[in-house]
């Protein structure tokens, strides 16, 4: 999780960068960055949804430490963005990889935890 963009560029050459506010917003809100092809090859497909909880509620402490979790992985968000005084932006890198990783399974279950997981207030 991060707020600064530390690498000069970053952003060059994309679409976003041309637009009249982004140096408005750049910096202002912290990033849950997830890249799912990293998420796969640390965990198995079936808990890939409580490992993402577990880990961004780990880095969430860390970055807040006077912050509480909820029981909840969506109070856990609302109530870290109380903390922050802040919204946060979650980028999904690679969000079709457990989708691609379970098109062999017997059974769609996988996929539709992990499409319900991505709705807002979907978490199952």
């Amino acid at each position: 999780m991060t707020r600064r963009v530390t690498r000069q560029g970053f952003f060059d050459g994309l679409e976003i960068a041309s637009d009249a506010r982004f140096r408005d917003y750049l910096n202002r809100f912290d990033v849950i960055y997830l890249d799912m092809t990293g998420v796969i090859g640390e965990t198995s497909i079936e808990d890939m949804i409580p490992y993402i909880q577990r880990n961004v509620t780990r880095e969430l402490m860390e970055q807040y430490p006077k912050w509480k979790a909820a029981e909840g992985f969506v109070a856990t968000l609302a109530n870290a963005a109380a903390a922050a005084g802040n919204k946060f932006i979650m980028i999904i890198d690679e969000w079709d990889a457990p989708i691609r990783e379970a098109k062999n399974r017997p059974d769609n279950e996988t996929v539709v935890r992990w499409i319900f997981f991505q709705r807002p207030g979907g978490c199952l």
